[in-house]
């Protein structure tokens, strides 16, 4: 699954969470590709954000379709 990032940063609200080396190690990794592909600087926010709306979409769909 890829993500897509606009050009303009929406409106957040501040989530702190801990999270382990290696999870963080991946987690740059991913704030680098998406930061070069958007052409700005992408937070760990949106990334979760994106991720947290498309998986609920999914879980949705199944939903409906039992």
């Amino acid at each position: 699954m890829k993500l897509s990032f606009e050009k303009k940063k929406q409106n957040t609200q501040g989530v702190q969470f801990r999270i382990d080396p290696i999870t963080n190690q991946n987690l740059t990794a991913l704030r680098n590709y998406y930061s070069e592909k958007a052409g700005r600087r992408v937070t760990t926010g949106e990334i979760f954000k994106q991720l947290i709306n498309n998986h609920s979409k999914d879980i949705q769909m199944e939903i409906r379709n039992r």
